[in-house]
């Protein structure tokens, strides 16, 4: 069905921010999966036995692509 419903293309968008997330700092030896990567973006939740790094990486990221994303738009219009 197409075009997609607006909500249903946020959720694919949120969905794959979330593990290029997790796959970019997986990559670098970050340890939280990606449900618990997704509990600290989204939630801001500690994950008990990560350390603050670990943590910091996950949403330093998400708040990076934010960023980018934010930036384009802003080129764009």
């Amino acid at each position: 069905m197409r075009p997609l419903p607006a909500e249903a293309l946020r959720k694919i968008e949120d969905a794959l921010d979330i593990e290029y997330t997790y796959e970019s700092n997986r990559i670098e030896g970050n340890t939280l999966t990606l449900q618990e990567t997704e509990l600290v973006v989204n939630e801001r939740m500690a994950i008990a036995g990560k350390s603050m790094r670990e943590h910091l990486e996950a949403i330093n990221h998400a708040e990076a692509i934010d960023y980018i994303k934010l930036r384009i738009l802003q080129e764009v219009a």
